[in-house]
């Protein structure tokens, strides 16, 4: 036991703190100055994340057949966490707004602005490069199926599809599967730029969550908000446990997977919900709950899984 509280020590000061420290400067920005959270977020969004998940994706040794798995893996997890959370609350004499704001937060994490970096420094760039196939996988996800469990499928579905395609780290990700697959190398001027780009992501997303966080207030439905973060930072990961035994995936794979599967609730989820009129106050307390808890959770995730 002692051991174990040794390792996990270990874990938090080398890979959690650091952070956490980030996300605290954005916080105290956020207290002293007004900053324009819209623009970096685009910023973060259309520039920052899609070179990220493009530089990880063409530096990564990573085969197309394990990519292949570890999107199978993504979407079996976010859909039987979706189902089973929707299982549950239809035993609720909740509203159909909320109890789909549950599903939809339950089940898809923050694996860009949380995910992306911490990956990142967990694992190093492999880590980055599964975690940007996770990341691509999810937008897809939250945004089509996500968005129609909202509340849109009374409307036209190209709404959907348009907010899907919107996501150019979707773009970056296409485009660096298919340079490996004709093992074809960008510029070398062009790749360092990219590069550069990338490393500005982790400082930068963290930041933003930190910004976005002090824009979050209050709690709400506090029994719901607890068994939902139960489920995202602790049923997810057990979850994926079971999905890499039973998928052909190495160990190195899994491990990321696995640690990946505890990210808090994606800001994407009350952004989704507010563009949806469903219950975006919940989703933003999921998100601010679970911000706050995973550290701790993914610290004693990443101690046992090695």
């Amino acid at each position: 036991m002692t051991d174990l509280i040794l390792q996990a020590s270990d874990v938090f000061v080398r890979d959690v703190a650091p952070i956490l420290m980030i996300i605290g400067s954005g916080l105290l920005l956020g207290r002293f100055f007004h900053l324009d959270i819209p623009t970096l977020s685009r910023v973060n969004i259309y520039l920052l994340v899609p070179a990220l998940v493009f530089s990880r994706l063409v530096n990564v040794r990573l085969s197309g057949k394990e990519a292949l798995w570890i999107i199978v893996a993504v979407v079996l997890n976010s859909l039987l966490l979706c189902g089973l959370m929707g299982l549950i609350t239809s035993f609720t004499k909740l509203e159909d707004r909320t109890r789909m704001s549950v599903c939809v937060a339950s089940a898809w994490g923050n694996s860009g602005n949380f995910g992306l970096p911490v990956m990142e420094l967990m694992f190093g760039s492999f880590g980055a490069g599964v975690q940007a196939v996770v990341h691509a996988t999810t937008n897809v996800l939250a945004f089509s199926l996500g968005f129609y469990l909202l509340g849109r499928s009374q409307k036209p579905s190209y709404e959907a599809l348009r907010m899907v395609l919107q996501m150019p780290s979707l773009y970056a990700a296409a485009l660096a599967l298919a340079l490996r697959s004709l093992s074809v190398r960008l510029p070398e001027p062009l790749m360092t730029s990219v590069d550069r780009l990338a490393a500005g992501m982790i400082p930068v997303a963290l930041l933003l969550l930190g910004l976005q966080l002090r824009e979050t207030r209050g709690l709400h439905q506090i029994p719901l908000l607890t068994g939902a973060a139960f489920t995202r930072l602790i049923l997810s990961p057990l979850l994926m446990l079971a999905l890499t035994l039973w998928l052909p995936l190495s160990p190195r794979t899994a491990a990321v997977l696995i640690v990946g599967a505890g990210v808090p609730a994606a800001v994407n989820a009350a952004v989704l919900a507010n563009e949806a009129g469903s219950d975006s106050p919940f989703c933003a307390s999921l998100i601010v709950i679970t911000t706050v808890f995973s550290p701790i959770t993914i610290t004693i995730i990443r101690t046992l899984v090695r």
